[in-house]
């Protein structure tokens, strides 16, 4: 008589965590955000047809943990308004977090390593989340709006000084 071996089962337990969680929407008038697009274009002195209106997006988030968006964002790159930086900067494998004023302009490679931490950490010091929670603390928060403009046309501004280096 041949038996069976006992059969083991993985359960998942049934505890429902809620959370509280406020969501905000804010609005900008057409014109006022063809406004802002153009004077962020004027700034990079670049035009503002590089920043279509269907490309931007508002944001917001806590730290993140080092990590590049090449597969999410093929064919962009950033372009940053920070709305409110908390304690929190935006930094590459080298450098130190700094926090960022309200109003300017970051642009970003998302084929490069980047991370979002606190005030005077490097990305190796920030630990990996596997979940991101809601973030409460203003200190804590990040909030930016995003023109992303296609890759060609900023490819330039990108340029790796390292010999031989290339960004896509």
């Amino acid at each position: 008589m041949r038996r069976t071996p006992p059969v083991r089962l993985t359960y998942v337990g049934n505890k429902i965590k809620v959370t509280y969680m406020v969501k905000t929407q804010v609005y900008l008038r057409k014109e006022e955000l063809d406004a802002l697009r153009k004077a962020v274009a004027a700034q990079l002195a670049i035009p503002p047809a590089w920043m279509p209106m269907d490309l931007f997006q508002a944001y917001g988030c806590g730290p993140i943990a080092g990590h590049d968006d090449r597969f999410r964002f093929p064919g962009v790159y950033f372009v940053i308004v920070v709305a409110h930086s908390g304690g929190l900067g935006v930094v590459d494998r080298t450098s130190r977090a700094v926090r960022h004023d309200a109003g300017e302009i970051l642009l970003l490679d998302p084929y490069r390593k980047h991370a979002l931490v606190p005030e005077g950490r490097t990305a190796r010091e920030h630990p990996y989340e596997r979940a991101h929670g809601l973030v409460t603390d203003p200190e804590s928060q990040f909030v930016f709006l995003d023109f992303d403009v296609k890759r060609p046309l900023l490819r330039e501004r990108f340029r790796l000084s390292e010999k031989g280096s290339r960004n896509d």
